[in-house]
């Protein structure tokens, strides 16, 4: 983000839904640019997370 923008966004009352309605956050990737986090993002991490639960579960009834 360039300092204008960086300025712009701080002096601005903070809206969650200004850039995207489906923004649920922000990270910054491996280069240092900030991301949104969407729902999409949440929906598959959480897939994702269930799928090693599921393959866990047969493990931890031993």
């Amino acid at each position: 983000m360039n300092a204008a923008a960086r300025s712009t966004r701080n002096s601005l009352p903070f809206n969650p839904l200004a850039s995207s309605p489906a923004a649920a956050g922000w990270l910054l990737d491996s280069e240092g640019r900030e991301r949104e986090i969407t729902e999409q993002m949440i929906l598959q991490a959480c897939e994702q997370l269930e799928q090693l639960c599921l393959r866990a579960q047969p493990a931890l009834s031993n």
